[in-house]
């Protein structure tokens, strides 16, 4: 009996803490096809409701958040799991990540392309990392 509601016990933890999702395939392709609503000018808020807050065992959303300093106060930047992470290849957490660009409460740009594009970074007077 003890083994059977062990086990019982542990059925439930674990479909707790997976979330809805059967697989980090579907958790990407979730997020990749929210991020396809993403608008510039769009409000933080907005943006989380969007993407959701769901936890899929180790990854949350968003995964990471980083402030930026700027000349005009701070770029906010927020990180989604979008891509598969080949850690075989040395790939790490943030080669699967895309970072959405806030300024202000407000969406800016997104993409790794677009954070590291020198141009748009002087448009944002985003100082030196």
């Amino acid at each position: 009996m003890k083994h059977a509601l062990a086990l019982l016990l542990s059925f439930f933890l674990f479909g707790c803490l997976g979330g809805s999702y059967s697989s980090y395939g579907e958790y990407r392709n979730r997020n990749r096809s929210n991020l396809a609503k993403i608008e510039s000018g769009m409000s933080k808020s907005k943006v989380l409701e969007i993407m959701g807050a769901e936890t899929h065992y180790d990854m949350t959303n968003p995964y990471k958040t980083e402030f930026i300093p700027a000349k005009e106060g701070m770029v906010e930047v927020l990180y989604y799991y979008t891509d598969y992470i080949d850690y075989r290849r040395g790939e790490d957490e943030m080669d699967g990540m895309t970072p959405i660009i806030l300024k202000d409460n407000k969406v800016v740009g997104w993409g790794r392309k677009m954070l590291d594009d020198a141009d748009f970074r002087q448009t944002l007077r985003i100082e030196r990392r």
